[in-house]
């Protein structure tokens, strides 16, 4: 809210070190002239028509595993600028879990960038940063040697890993320009594209699927963006209309945050553009905007002891028990882990695993969800996630259970046991959701 010991803006002191240390600052006009600018986590900088800046030494932006710097350039910038971006341990680490990123300059050569960063995980000549190649259907891990000098390109996302858990140091212009990636439907990559966030700034989700949900396979439930979250499960996010609708998510693109899109047979074409920038503080895939109809969230947790996963069944006015292009979502690559929890669409079930089932908002009275699970035989636990979810409170979910023949209310207990045998798939568990007012007899038991 306020600057000290001065407000740098439009002076032309060459050898002032600005520090943007929260906040949102807009240079709304002038030249602003700086020997460094550092944007801290969290804080952001925005660059209007008709303003510029200028760095005499180096412009930087610095991030943590949960907040992200940002910069929105639609005047002038003059000067390279360096964009720290943290990237997950190396998922061989105790506690690793690889990394989807991008990078958010332009003109980043990879065999600089491999020097510059010797926290990047590294195999001999090979290091931890990869494309994924839907041709080939695999990720491609860039040689130092091969690919010294591979240009990063922008929009393209890469799959990366530091030794530490720290920051990987981006160096380059800034991206002021629509971007557009082409994505394949080639077989051996089942469709999958890895792509990014292209600029130095959060981008609104809803303005980015808006304008490019149509080049995304919506035949099959593939009408989303799969971010990978490196939870216990090594989870993936799933973004669609479905958590658009939903105001528990922030609906931000972290800067230089890459994810997966299965894109529609023949291809398509990705688009990013400057207008769907926008400014944030949150994490890259985390649980913020306003309400915009009925909706409530039922998440589903499974938990042991050292794994978690989740699924969720969004209740949204308008949607339908059988397939809503845009707001069921089919688990990555349809299919689960062996530690996984997922539904099965109520209506029309072409047994896909679904990530996210949307039902109309009117369905909390006797609707029943097939449930499945795959997990190794040993102590599990069944439960609702209280934080993220949105139900009324005259609503009960029962867990039915047709093994043991028992029905567990999730909403005020949870449902521990070891299976005598592997769980894989559905048929054996089933959610009831019921009224208060209007209980089933299925419940009643």
């Amino acid at each position: 809210t306020s600057w000290a010991p001065s407000n740098p803006i439009g002076l032309s002191f060459a050898e002032d070190a600005i520090n943007v240390l929260a906040g949102d600052v807009t240079i709304a006009s002038g030249n602003t002239y700086f020997d460094t600018l550092t944007i801290s986590p969290g804080a952001s900088v925005t660059v209007a028509v008709g303003a510029s800046i200028t760095a005499n030494s180096a412009t930087t932006l610095n991030s943590t595993s949960s907040a992200f710097s940002s910069l929105i350039v639609k005047g002038n910038i003059t000067g390279l600028i360096n964009y720290n971006r943290y990237t997950a341990l190396i998922g061989s680490a105790v506690g690793g879990t690889n990394d989807l990123i991008s990078a958010p300059v332009v003109g980043q050569i990879f065999g600089d960038f491999a020097t510059a960063n010797t926290n990047l995980a590294a195999s001999t000549t090979l290091r931890a940063f990869a494309p994924y190649n839907t041709v080939n259907g695999a990720y491609e891990n860039y040689d130092t040697t091969s690919n010294a000098n591979t240009t990063l390109l922008s929009g393209i996302g890469y799959r990366a890993a530091t030794t530490d858990g720290s920051t990987l140091k981006f160096t380059g212009t800034v991206q002021t320009a629509a971007v557009s990636v082409p994505i394949s439907d080639a077989a051996a990559g089942n469709a999958w594209n890895l792509i990014g966030n292209p600029y130095p700034s959060y981008l609104n989700f809803e303005s980015f699927f808006t304008a490019n949900k149509d080049q995304f396979n919506s035949e099959t439930a593939y009408q989303a963006i799969y971010g990978y979250n490196g939870g216990a499960s090594n989870e993936w996010t799933v973004w669609n209309l479905a958590t658009m609708a939903d105001p528990a998510i922030t609906g931000f693109i972290a800067p230089g945050q890459a994810f997966f899109v299965k894109t529609k047979a023949t291809g398509g074409v990705v688009t990013f553009t400057t207008a769907m920038q926008t400014t944030g503080n949150a994490d890259d895939f985390i649980l913020g905007k306003q309400k915009s109809k009925n909706i409530a969230l039922s998440k589903l947790r499974l938990s042991s002891a050292t794994k978690l996963a989740s699924t969720d069944i969004y209740f949204i006015e308008g949607t339908t028990r059988g397939l809503d292009l845009g707001y069921d979502a089919a688990t990555y690559a349809d299919s689960s882990t062996d530690f996984s929890i997922f539904s099965n669409l109520v209506a029309d079930n072409s047994a896909s695993a679904m990530a996210i089932q949307s039902l109309d908002y009117k369905d909390f009275n006797d609707v029943v969800v097939p449930l499945g699970i795959n997990a190794k035989s040993a102590e599990i636990t069944i439960s609702i996630d209280n934080l993220a979810t949105t139900l009324p409170a005259d609503i009960n979910v029962y867990l039915e259970d047709r093994v043991t023949d028992t029905f567990t209310l999730l909403t005020s207990t949870d449902y521990t046991f070891t299976p005598s045998a592997d769980l894989e798939g559905v048929g054996r568990f089933y959610l009831h959701y019921t009224c208060l007012l209007y209980t089933s007899d299925a419940a009643d038991e």
